[in-house]
């Protein structure tokens, strides 16, 4: 399952430029990166009127997926008050690496605040929760600084801060239920890990340096 991380600042201060930057840093290091960006414009897939996808739309479907020679562009319905993006993550990319999240600033997730000396506004992560670093290009005091202007050096603090442990031996476990994420104590979820390594290890096929798990419990009709 991937690890979420955002990216916020004020508006021009270059957060897709560094996010599009780490994105490529982090491929060339063998990761597997998706982005999940925050937008006030509405509608930005409405389909024509009279498309056939305009069709099921009005015909009231929660969710369509457009499947093209090279891409699949799919849209559902989504309540943005109870937006969880670990849960959205894990729903469109659980075989990444790494989802970085541009412009959630008060989503609870590990964020990095970009600040741009040209700017010239106050730092907002003594007022936002979760971030763990600014990318700056002036010092700035009371939190970790990353240079804005040296991608490789931010991307090696998210690697060493949330990826290469992804690639230790042994996993760990986040448990989605419903489809909803649920937050659980380190020893449960160890316990979970060395049961489910115990159920993989027979089984034939599967490459003995797990990554991710994805398991889905039908309920029985009787």
């Amino acid at each position: 399952m991937p690890k979420v991380v955002g990216i916020f600042g004020y508006h021009n201060s270059g957060k897709t430029t560094l996010g599009a930057a780490l994105l490529k840093e982090l491929q060339s290091r063998g990761y597997k990166v998706a982005v999940i960006k925050s937008t006030k414009h509405r509608d930005l897939l409405k389909e024509k009127e009279g498309s056939d996808t305009y069709r099921y739309l009005e015909a009231g479907s929660e969710g369509v997926a457009i499947v093209e020679p090279a891409q699949t562009v799919v849209r559902f319905k989504i309540d943005k008050e109870e937006l969880n993006l670990k849960e959205l993550a894990n729903r469109l990319f659980w075989e990444f690496d790494l989802v970085l999240c541009e412009g959630f600033k008060r989503a609870p997730i590990p964020k990095i605040e970009v600040l741009r000396k040209e700017i010239g506004q106050k730092p907002l992560f003594p007022e936002v929760e979760g971030v763990v670093a600014v990318a700056t290009d002036y010092p700035v005091e009371g939190i970790k600084n990353l240079p804005l202007n040296n991608p490789k050096k931010v991307a090696d603090f998210l690697e060493e801060e949330f990826l290469k442990e992804s690639y230790r031996e042994g996993f760990e476990v986040e448990l989605f239920v419903n489809g909803k994420f649920v937050e659980l104590k380190p020893f449960i979820r160890q316990m979970l890990a060395e049961l489910l390594q115990a159920f993989l290890k027979p089984l034939k096929g599967i490459d003995p340096k797990v990554k991710s798990v994805k398991a889905t419990f039908l309920r029985r009709e009787r």
